[in-house]
């Protein structure tokens, strides 16, 4: 049986922005509060920070980074912490900032178009 670490270097490439647009479709669906028993309290959550700390790059950074990391967490069944570190150590530091940058802004178009 495969470890988590294994799971996820098997799913996440080296280059996440080539062709993983898995990982950008389901981000959607868990900041609009799919992955929640109660999603419609957490999209409403995202939707009022979004809307207001949209021009905010750091603190949208941090929602990304946050959000993103769950999301990987319930994924693969395992904490924020750990799954945040198997991601880095994957994941070029220069390619997953190109990565935040464009879930940040698919994060701010599903909630102000």
């Amino acid at each position: 049986m495969p470890t988590i670490r294994q799971e996820m270097t098997w799913d996440i490439p080296s280059d996440i922005n080539e062709g993983k647009d898995w990982f950008r479709k389901c981000f959607g669906l868990y900041i609009e509060g799919s992955y929640d028993y109660d999603g419609e309290a957490r999209y409403k959550r995202n939707q009022k920070f979004i809307r207001r700390n949209r021009k905010n790059l750091k603190l949208m950074r941090s929602f990304t980074i946050r959000n993103f990391t769950e999301m990987l967490a319930d994924e693969y069944n395992c904490s924020n912490g750990y799954a945040q570190k198997v991601l880095v150590s994957i994941v070029d530091k220069d390619v997953l900032a190109s990565y935040t940058n464009l879930l940040i802004a698919d994060a701010i178009e599903q909630f102000t178009n």
